[in-house]
This record gives C-alpha cells, sequence and structure tokens, in this order.
C-alpha cells in the first residue's frame, strides 16, 4: 500500500497538507515509492576537448583504469563512484546555426522546425524536460521549473525546453522571483516568524493555535489508519514517522521562534529562507553571476529536499553572442601573472577570431570553473537522504551543452556527464567509449526508460532506437 500527497488529503483531510513539505521529506519506509527526478544542467559552447577526457582507460572508477586528474572534470574526482562519462556520443542537430540548432536540439532530440526564432514554434515537439515532467511530477506542486543565469540575448539558443507544440518555455531568471512564487509559501514551515506585538503577534498566535488543532487532528486520524487499514511492517513504519514529524512541527509551534531549527530532513531549508527573505540581495548584473548561480542551485536542491518539483532544466549560457564577461576568473600567463578574463565564454572559444588572446588556457580556467559549479550541485543532491539512498541516487543530472569543440563548433565528441542512479537502474561509477558515434537521441531515449517512462524512443522518428546506451 503506497501514500501519496493524494492519499494523505483524501483520509487525514486537507489540514495535512500544512505539514505535506516536511513529512513528504522525512525519510521514506523500506518499499516505498522512490521520487525518481532529472535535472538539465546546460551550460553552451562546449569544452576544450584536449583536458576533458578523463586519463587512463574506459572502464569501472573501482577499478582504477582512470582519473580526472589535470583535467578540467577534477573537481568531480570526489563523485568518480557517481558519475558517468560517456564518450563518442554525436549530438544529431540538422541544419542551422550550430549554436541555435544544437541547443534546441539537445533536449528536444529533433531538428529545429525553423531556421529562423521569427518564425514559431521553433522546435518539433517538447524537451524531454517538459515530456519527463508529465509522468514524475503527477503529485507535486510544481511540474516543471525551468531557469536561467543571465540570458540576455533573445535568440534561439536561450531556450532549451520547450512545450508539446514546440514553443520556447521561458527561463526564469530572478532567483528572488522563483523563490516568492514557488518556494515562499512551503518555506513557512522552515520555521516561525517572531510573535511581534500588537495585531501581528495575536495573528500569528491564532495561526499556531490553528495549527496544533489540526495537527492534533491528523495524529488522531494517523492512529485510526494504522488500525483500520491493515498496513504492513514499511507502511506502519512510514506513518509512525510522520507521526515523529508531526510531533516536530508541535514542538516548533511551541518554541521560541527566534530559535527554531530546520525541520527534520530539510537541513537547507532555514538556511535559504534566511538569505531569499533577509539576507543582502544580489545584484542582477554579470559581476554578480557566480552569486546568482549559487542561489539558483540552493533552491534547485530544496525544490527536491521539499518535493516541490521532481525535473528542473538551468542554463548557464547561450551560445552564438552575449554571454557575461567572465572577469571573477583569473588566468595565470607563462610568467605567472594574473588577470581577470575579459570575455563571454563564447567569445573566449573563437580566440583571435573574437580578439581574446591566450584563448587556450582561459578556456582551461572556463571550463574547470564550469564543472565546479556542476559538482556543487551533485554534492548538493548527494546530501539530500533519503532512507538508504539520495536525492542523486534517486534521480539523474545530466550535464548538456550544445558543441563538442566551440572553435570549431564540432557535432561529435559531445561533453556530456550523467550523474545519479536513477533510482537504482543506472550504474554510475564509469567512463566509457562508443566507437560507431551514437547519436545523442539515444541518450534521451535511455534517460526515459531509466526513470520508468516505457517509449519506444525519444526525440527524431528513427533516432532513438538501437537499445540502452547506459
Amino acid at each position: 500500500m503506497k501514500l501519496s500527497r493524494r492519499d494523505v488529503v483524501a483520509r487525514l483531510g486537507a489540514g495535512a497538507l500544512l505539514a505535506w513539505p516536511i513529512l513528504s521529506a522525512t525519510r521514506p519506509a523500506a518499499g516505498a515509492t522512490i521520487k525518481k527526478r532529472f535535472v538539465t544542467f546546460f551550460s553552451s559552447s562546449g569544452v576544450r576537448q584536449d583536458l576533458f577526457w578523463p586519463k587512463g582507460t574506459p572502464g569501472a572508477f573501482d577499478a582504477g583504469l582512470y582519473s580526472l586528474d589535470g583535467t578540467s572534470l577534477q573537481p568531480l574526482e570526489p563523485y568518480l563512484s557517481e558519475i558517468i562519462i560517456p564518450k563518442g556520443i554525436k549530438i544529431d542537430r540538422g541544419p542551422g546555426d550550430s549554436h541555435d540548432a544544437g541547443t534546441v536540439a539537445a533536449l528536444t532530440g529533433d531538428h529545429p522546425r525553423s531556421l529562423t526564432f521569427r518564425s514559431k514554434p521553433v522546435a518539433r515537439g517538447e524537451s524531454v524536460d517538459h515530456f519527463l515532467a508529465k509522468a514524475l511530477c503527477k503529485e507535486t506542486p510544481e511540474k516543471l521549473l525551468v531557469l536561467g543565469v543571465r540570458l540576455r540575448v533573445l535568440r534561439m539558443s536561450k531556450y532549451t525546453s520547450y512545450d508539446e507544440r514546440g514553443y520556447e518555455v521561458e527561463p526564469l531568471q530572478s532567483p528572488y522571483t522563483l523563490y516568492d512564487r514557488v518556494f515562499k509559501r512551503f518555506a513557512r514551515s522552515c520555521g516561525s516568524p517572531g510573535s511581534g506585538t500588537g495585531g501581528q503577534g495575536q495573528v500569528w498566535e491564532l495561526l499556531r493555535l490553528q495549527k496544533r488543532s489540526i495537527l492534533d487532528t491528523v495524529r488522531v486520524q494517523t492512529a485510526e489508519m494504522m488500525r483500520l487499514y491493515g498496513l504492513d511492517a514499511n507502511e506502519r513504519q512510514k506513518l509512525e514517522r510522520m507521526e515523529e514529524a508531526i510531533r516536530s512541527v508541535e514542538l516548533r509551534l511551541t518554541a521560541d521562534p527566534e530559535t527554531t531549527p530546520a525541520a527534520p530532513g530539510v537541513s537547507g531549508c532555514a538556511t535559504v529562507k534566511q538569505t531569499m527573505e533577509a539576507g543582502t540581495r544580489v545584484s542582477d548584473d554579470d559581476a554578480s553571476f557566480p552569486k546568482l548561480l549559487k542561489l539558483h542551485l540552493d533552491l534547485v536542491a530544496l525544490a527536491f529536499e521539499l518535493d516541490i518539483t521532481r525535473v528542473i532544466t538551468i542554463s548557464l549560457s547561450l551560445g552564438g553572442s552575449g554571454g557575461a564577461p567572465m572577469r571573477w576568473l583569473q588566468w595565470r600567463d607563462s610568467a605567472g601573472r594574473s588577470a581577470a578574463i575579459d570575455a563571454s565564454h563564447h567569445n573566449v572559444t573563437h580566440g583571435l577570431e573574437r580578439n581574446v588572446a591566450n584563448y587556450r588556457e582561459k578556456l582551461q580556467v572556463i571550463d574547470r570553473w564550469n564543472f565546479e559549479q556542476f559538482a556543487y550541485l551533485v554534492g548538493k543532491l548527494k546530501a539530500i537522504e533519503e532512507g538508504g539512498s539520495t536525492a542523486l541516487d534517486n534521480g539523474i543530472l545530466w550535464y548538456a551543452t550544445d558543441v563538442g569543440d566551440g572553435k570549431s563548433h564540432s557535432s561529435t565528441l559531445m561533453p556530456f556527464i550523467v550523474a545519479g542512479r536513477a533510482g537504482g537502474s543506472l550504474k554510475s561509477g564509469r567512463y566509457m567509449a562508443f566507437t560507431d558515434q551514437p547519436r545523442h537521441q539515444r541518450l534521451l531515449t535511455d534517460f526515459c526508460h531509466r526513470l520508468g517512462v516505457d517509449i519506444p524512443e525519444f526525440g527524431q522518428p528513427g533516432a532513438g532506437g538501437g537499445g540502452s546506451l547506459l
């Protein structure tokens, strides 16, 4: 017998929803439904190929056949057992500008419908994140979150996510707007406002009494469920944990609001709430890019902790033009002198064509920084415990891009990385090499299968077949 959000409402009443973000974030019982998730972490313009691929030979990480020493992937060294590095995949993007077509094709698995952004719809169909959200997010408050950081040029390469009609999904770029629209109502469970005086304090006291009354009712109804429904040991344990969570909420309601801790299993909630509601606001400018990105990544992790959604796409950059000059990064010349990188990632890839000297040295710094950000998100998801597993164990986190090499705009040797175990259906900790250049539609199809969605193929008809890649 599986208890879902819908079950809790049906059996315990709508009042139980006050505690749902916390109840859903407690550790699931053995045998409970796994919350499978899918995240796309997209950064345009490919990589410096000679520094990307692991050193050694393909195989399993625990066999010691390869390492990331000296590569741009070195920030992922602590997570070697969590990631798959598949070498040899080709992106099937069709004609048109490599960045525009590559960005559209990356998640849709198909060529753009149009070669001009003015002609709508742009894509031939929905992207894999949009497709998976319908299967994985039936019971979550949000079906899909599409995010972006400083995407300031209006062109096809700005958009990674598309709906069923092929229309682009506008990425939400302000972490503060994201928090206010999606998280704020759930973050109330992270801590209590000050008791205050006068009318505000009286309102809070009334809300506290109402919530305590609801929690008392939920506790009684939970005990009745355990008596009437013939639950097995696993489900009984889950309901007992629900009772523990209810008691935790009750303690928080009676505790000193100034010292109230975060909810069990929702370790990042109070911190994010404090940052977003009371912290110094980060400016929306190029210089603040790293801080804006971190705010977004922390919200991605919190969305999974609170089970607000199970599918998220976040894009760091758009290819072909624009992009933030990466002045927060320093590169060193042969004499050891350091200077800021005063160009965007895309412009650096083209070197002297875009008046960027020493572009290869600068790309080395940029690529490593990009993978530090990816590693940060891997670590955040790995830290979310769910029974004997983690949010990373239960999902797939995909590092995606539009081209293999930013200077040549190659479509081969795509620098994809796959993190996570998809709830146990995917074996991680491998470096793989393909000699037949499989098309990336097979990877998208594989993602669907590993996450429990049984379809013949995803994307362009005939391109996604051929069996599992991973």
